[in-house]
Parts: structure tokens; sequence; C-alpha cells
């Protein structure tokens, strides 16, 4: 038979239920805050992994300016860098192209900054984390000498343009794009930008000889 006075028991009993629940950890942190412990001991996988996690997270809250998120990420990511991850080193070339956008700065049309300012109020234009180009550049060689496509393919518009700094060399853009595997429209896009047959040449030939060496990969603890 059920008493009254059980009741305010069984009350309690569940509030302090549903606080332990609340108390246990959620398992994805937990997971995550075993890569920090992994990446922190110098495992260059787990660095490049809690890198982009805290990038990630940093882009997700994305207001215009730079968080401890991002700063977090880029130091993960390059220490897995210089420990010879390629992954890493692409990770990185890739956010300091652009600051994280995925574009550069510059091309961010008014539309977008007056939605910017709807959506986060005041009069800040957007802007991106710190972009490096030549840093940048750096790093996504050094992934693409170790055969990594999705940097070769980032270069490729590297040597399309003048962007980042670097003298447009539309036969290093071809040999990039014979050595990714890219898709037709790149080729297309290079017969736009009007590459002649001896560069075509040129960047088959330097695609020929490539040959991809792979970064003996050291523990550096952070």
């Amino acid at each position: 038979m059920f008493h009254s006075r059980s009741l305010p028991a069984l009350l309690l009993a569940s509030v302090f239920g549903i606080l332990g629940a609340c108390q246990k950890a959620d398992p994805d942190q937990k997971e995550f805050e075993q890569y920090v412990k992994a990446a922190e001991a110098g495992d260059p996988a787990a660095q490049r992994h809690v890198g982009s996690m805290y990038v990630r997270r940093a882009l997700e809250s994305y207001k215009g300016y730079p968080s401890i998120d991002y700063e977090k990420g880029a130091r993960f990511l390059r220490v897995a860098a210089e420990s010879g991850h390629a992954n890493a080193q692409f990770k990185l070339g890739e956010l300091l192209l652009t600051g994280g956008l995925g574009y550069a700065p510059e091309t961010v049309d008014p539309d977008s900054q007056r939605m910017h300012a709807l959506l986060y109020g005041g009069n800040e234009p957007i802007k991106a984390f710190p972009s490096e180009p030549k840093e940048a550049v750096k790093w996504l060689l050094r992934s693409a000498l170790q055969g990594n496509r999705e940097a070769m393919q980032k270069l490729i518009g590297v040597y399309e343009f003048t962007s980042s700094g670097e003298t447009q060399d539309l036969a290093e853009a071809y040999k990039w794009t014979v050595l990714s595997e890219a898709p037709q429209d790149e080729f297309e896009k290079l017969d736009i930008l009007e590459i002649t047959p001896e560069q075509k040449s040129e960047g088959r030939r330097l695609a020929a000889a490539f040959k991809p060496v792979p970064q003996t990969q050291r523990s550096i603890r952070m």
C-alpha cells in the first residue's frame, strides 16, 4: 500500500538521481579529454585531432573575433605539423591560408557584411582569424610532398592566383592538378586562365618526376 509520507522521499531520490546523471561525464567529452591527454603526451595523430576539434569549436561559435579555442587548436596543429604528421600539416596550412573562413577575407561581399551586422549587432566588419599566407604555403608544400592529395588540391589555387603572395605559376598549378587527380573542371579552369601548351607540358613533366617522401614522425610533448 502506498503511503503519502513516502512521496517526499521519492521526490528527493528522483532529484538526486537526476543530479547524479547530470554529473556523469558526457561520453564525447570524456573521449575528447583522453585525446587531449594523448596529445599533450606527444601523440601526433591525437594532436591533429584535438587541434581540429578546437578550431571547429571556434568556427562554429565564430562572431568575427579570435577565441581561445582557435588559439589552442592552432597550437596543437602546429606541434603535430612540426612532428611530421602530413594531415596536420595540411590542416595547419589550410587554416593559415584563409584564417579559417574557407575563403580570402578580402573577398567578403557587402551583403555578407550587412548580414553579419544584423546577426551580431554593431558595425564591425567580418574578420578572419589571423592568416599567414607565406607560412600556409610552406606547410601545404610539406604535406603535399608527403603525398597528401588535399594539400595538393589546395596548392592548385595557390599557383593559379597571386592572393597567397606566390607568383602565378600555371605549370606548377598543372602539376598539382595532375598529381591530386583533380576533377575535370580544374583543368578547364587552367584553360580559362590561358595556360599554354608549353606550360602543360612542363606541368606533366614535373608530375611524372614527383616522388612522395613521407617524413618520419617524432613525438613532441606539449
